[in-house]
């Protein structure tokens, strides 16, 4: 018997709420800032701090808007991991990793509504003669917004250090991309989070508009903002110098940590997808601007946005979406149950950092954290106590999902992934769903064959040492796909694929990077 607890409700998303009159793109000193520390919110404090204490981070930055105005800040521990004595001041400068990707939407979106790109436009016919070697002619259906809700199906790859040449946005995405890489579906499909969607959206821009990624987006959207503490070169975080350094694990694979320094690693074809450094105050007001408009973009693309354009489908239909770079999810899933208030928020991880950026539009408040350490964000339930002392809340509502009675034959079929994992077979052994790829047997790559029910039609796989969620997804009413964020694969009796396999060398390189990949999110 198996009986899973679900913190959600399949309920829609909400519409933020109407643009307020307030303008922040003007000079960065005009532009909400932090506030005296008068002690008010000291419970506040000490919340965040202990939870910083308890995932051993060295420090962490908070702040937290309402109503267009950043209402508190905090430095909490220290900047330096090997020197306590070194405060963090609130505004101290951290990797926001994959907040970068809602900021690479708003530049894209810029040239939609100035008419130099189309949502429906296709890729190919944007960069050109573009097409993965693997995946002939798959392309042809990829469109800008597919890059953007995260539906384009590119595989997930992302080198933590690359090329910072003035082309390596461009070499990469024409070049290493389509000949080393490929496809996991055809375009439109599914959603699955790829880095590579928003790299490429990146070289779109790139081509729309005849610019550098890093200068359109700098000058179009980060000044404009007032987020002049926003950089994409380490040096310029290094000449700051108001910055938080870190401690990580040896990603050159060493078994041993590294100090993370602003330098310590960078990828120039990597940034549109989470090479950013920011701070709090400048997260801030990107959060108030995507709540409350004026200037940048206009009101109807900025809605849509935070639409629920893309479904998770997990833990169920109808909960979380991702819309144009933002993921807009029903409520927060807190240990009480969910609490029913749209959501609105990207988080992103980095070698030695954790960011998280989070909007409550229908409060009016936001909450941006930024953490030294890996993986530690910030819990639902401190969200949601934060908001609280902010905006009234409603109760939680918990929902218990039994999934005893399920009926595991349903996903009993053979599964080919034939660039990646190969044969996946799904079968029935007394009360529990297994699975068994034949190649990782033969490459000792370990992994659990016992399936964990999670909710209907999703499962948790343990591989290599990480918990991956692998969700079951109809087409045409019958299952068709077993999608992982790091492989997929396709029912064979419902669409026979190629039987190529991976050449285990390359799968190997894969398997190692799906393990570092786990916080390049």
């Amino acid at each position: 018997m198996h009986r899973v607890v679900v913190l959600a409700v399949l309920a829609a998303a909400c519409k933020p709420k109407p643009a307020a009159d307030v303008v922040i793109d003007e000079p960065a000193d005009q532009a909400p800032s932090c506030p005296v520390d008068d002690g008010t919110y000291d419970d506040l404090a000490a919340l965040f701090d202990d939870d910083r204490l308890d995932w051993d981070a060295p420090g962490r930055a908070v702040a937290v808007f309402k109503d267009g105005e950043i209402v508190w800040c905090a430095g909490l521990g220290s900047r330096n991991p090997r020197k306590k004595s070194e405060g963090l001041e609130p505004d101290a400068i951290f990797r926001i990793a994959s907040i970068t990707k809602p900021i690479t939407a708003i530049g894209v979106l810029q040239e939609v509504e100035a008419g130099s790109l189309s949502l429906d436009e296709t890729v190919p016919s944007i960069i050109g003669d573009w097409d993965f070697w693997r995946n002939p002619g798959w392309t042809s259906t990829m469109t800008v917004a597919h890059l953007l809700t995260q539906e384009a199906a590119i595989y997930d790859y992302l080198a933590i250090e690359g090329s910072t040449k003035n082309q390596a946005l461009r070499d990469f995405v024409e070049g290493d991309l389509v000949n080393d890489w490929f496809l996991t579906a055809t375009p439109g499909s599914f959603w699955n989070y790829s880095n590579d969607n928003f790299i490429v959206a990146g070289r779109v821009l790139e081509v729309a508009t005849g610019r550098s990624y890093s200068e359109k987006i700098t000058d179009d959207v980060l000044l404009p903002l007032g987020m002049e503490r926003t950089f994409f070169d380490p040096d310029d975080v290094l000449a700051d110098g108001n910055y938080a350094s870190s401690v990580s694990y040896d990603w050159d694979g060493l078994l041993s940590e590294r100090r993370v320094e602003p330098d310590s690693y960078d990828n120039g074809w990597g940034r549109p997808a989470g090479y950013v450094f920011s701070n709090v105050v400048d997260l801030s007001r990107l959060g108030i601007w995507a709540m409350d408009g004026g200037g940048v973009l206009g009101d109807e693309l900025r809605y849509e946005m935070q639409a629920p354009i893309a479904d998770l489908l997990m833990p169920l239909p109808g909960i979380s979406h991702y819309g144009y770079g933002w993921f807009s999810d029903v409520g927060l899933q807190t240990s009480d149950g969910l609490v029913e208030v749209p959501t609105v928020y990207h988080m992103g991880d980095m070698p030695g950092f954790a960011a998280d950026l989070y909007l409550f539009p229908g409060e009016g408040v936001g909450v941006a954290v930024l953490t030294s350490k890996d993986y530690a964000h910030v819990s639902a339930d401190i969200l949601a106590e934060t908001v609280a002392t902010f905006a009234e809340l409603p109760d939680a509502v918990p929902l218990d999902i039994d999934v005893s009675d399920l009926d595991l034959n349903q996903y009993v079929a053979t599964y080919n992934d034939p660039y990646n994992v190969g044969t996946m077979e799904f079968y029935v052994d007394g009360d529990d769903l297994m699975l068994d790829m034949p190649l990782l047997d033969t490459n000792f790559v370990p992994y659990s064959k016992r399936l964990i029910p999670w909710t209907p039609d999703n499962f948790y796989l343990q591989i290599q040492g990480l918990i991956l969620p692998i969700t079951f997804i109809e087409e045409g009413g019958e299952f068709r796909w077993a999608r992982t964020r790091f492989f997929v694969g396709q029912n064979e009796n419902v669409a026979p694929t190629a039987r190529s396999q991976p050449d285990p060398t390359l799968l190997a390189e894969r398997l190692k990077w799906t393990r570092q990949a786990e916080i390049l999110r």
